[in-house]
């Protein structure tokens, strides 16, 4: 399965699934809470912080989903 995880309006993480926690080496608890910084120091994604950023504020302003392989 695909790594799939949750964030608040604050961008912290809510929760995630099984394999975005073997991804990170961490447990759902351990990783509740955390910012977009936490996993980019683990998880190197092909796009810049500031991009990331911008798709987690379009996501939390449209409502609309976002898929992709980061």
């Amino acid at each position: 399965p695909q790594p799939i995880f949750l964030r608040d309006s604050a961008l912290r993480m809510i929760t995630c699934n099984s394999a975005y926690e073997a991804a990170l080496g961490a447990s759902r608890d351990a990783l509740r809470g955390t910012a977009p910084a936490h996993t980019r120091a683990v998880v190197k994604p092909d796009i810049d912080s500031r991009e990331q950023l911008n798709i987690y504020r379009r996501v939390l302003d449209s409502g609309c989903p976002f898929s992709a392989d980061l």
